[in-house]
Order: C-alpha cells, then structure tokens, then sequence
C-alpha cells in the first residue's frame, strides 16, 4: 500500500490485525454514541491512547469547551465515512470540525493529539486521530503553516490530504474494512489508514506483527 503522499506500507492486513489484537479493545471497540453529546467518560477515554491528560485538564475540557463541541457536533454528520465520500477540495462537515477542534484546542493543554482522539470516537469516519507522529507526516512537507490559521482550521486541511490519501488506496481500504467487520471488529477506513500510519511511524510496527503471530 502506497499512498499519494508516500506513506507506504507492506502487507498491510498482517499489521492491521496485530494493531487490532493488541489495541482494539482499549479505544476502539468500546462504544461512544455518535451523537452531539460530549461525555466525561468520553474525554477520559483518550487516555487509553495515551493523551496524557490529567483530571484536572479533563474537567477543564468538559466546563470549558463541551457547549461548542456539542453545537458544532449538530454539524458534523454520523455514521459517514471519508472512505464512501467523494474527492474534492473540501469536505461537507468542515465547518463542524473546525468549531469542535478549535474549541477543544483552546482549552489549556488540550491540544491536536487530545481533541482528535476524544472527538474521533464521535465522528470516527470523518475526524482522524493526528498524533505527533501522524501530523508530522503531512507538516509541513504536504500542509504548510498559514499564519493566523485556527487549531479547527488547520486539522481540516490535514484531514483534507488524509481523505486524499484514502481514495487513492480506496479498494485496500474496503478489503481491510470488510475484513475488519467479519473479524467483528470494525474499524472506518479513515481509523484503518491511521492506525497503520501510527505503527508504521512510531516504530511498533515490528512489533504488532509479532503480536498476530503469537
């Protein structure tokens, strides 16, 4: 697998399933209602991805951000996937993403990694988890600084390039997808390219392939 900004993988299901077997049950197979709330356990559930928040900055995060999360959220659709969307410059639910992104980020040491990965378990086939190494992937080699340019505003246009990404390995995407449903552990196309990105940049990679083998 080989996408258009040269992220590339080999036997991509092979490490899949290891990413699955050694993390799915922490994040992503514990359900989180797709709708406009935004929940105390929600936000404490990115500590399972290591978003190193305290207490104190969780409760931050609900008192100070969980009203403009939850209007923005009334514009960001559910249950869509980027992988069933059509290419194009831009992507209907921007304008919610860039509200909720920027609300979270505004809040004392919630940034990227953390608004992502609480906000992608309400939206996860729409709002890709942009850890450090992900983001450093994209910035600034494919998505330059903009001056003045909002938390919100900056994770659209990454998500923009990882949208872009998806359709150019769209039928692996789906096998992997398919695969991942029959396994009875789904995953949306835009988790199942960012989850191979993850291991494949921070260097687990090995490692969760030996985790399949076992």
């Amino acid at each position: 697998m080989r996408t258009d900004t040269g992220f590339e993988v080999e036997n991509p299901r092979e490490l899949l399933f290891g990413f699955v077997r050694d993390w799915y049950p922490m994040y992503d197979g514990v359900e989180v209602p797709q709708d406009n709330e935004l929940r105390i356990t929600e936000i404490a559930l990115s500590t399972m991805l290591n978003s190193r928040i305290s207490g104190n900055t969780g409760a931050d995060i609900w008192r100070q951000s969980r009203k403009d999360v939850v209007e923005a959220l009334v514009d960001i659709r559910a249950g869509v996937d980027l992988l069933d969307e059509p290419g194009g410059n831009s992507i209907r639910d921007e304008s919610g993403i860039s509200r909720a992104i920027t609300a979270m980020c505004n809040v004392r040491r919630c940034k990227l990694a953390v608004a992502t990965k609480i906000l992608h378990k309400k939206r996860p086939g729409l709002i890709p988890i942009l850890d450090s190494n992900v983001e450093s992937h994209y910035h600034p080699n494919w998505c330059p600084s903009v001056k003045g340019r909002s938390y919100g505003d900056y994770v659209v246009a990454l998500t923009r390039l990882v949208h872009k990404d998806m359709l150019g390995v769209a039928s692996e995407l789906r096998d992997l997808r398919c695969a991942l449903r029959e396994n009875g552990t789904p995953m949306t196309g835009c988790r199942i390219l960012n989850a191979l990105m993850w291991a494949v940049l921070s260097r687990d990679e090995d490692r969760l392939r030996r985790v399949v083998k076992q």
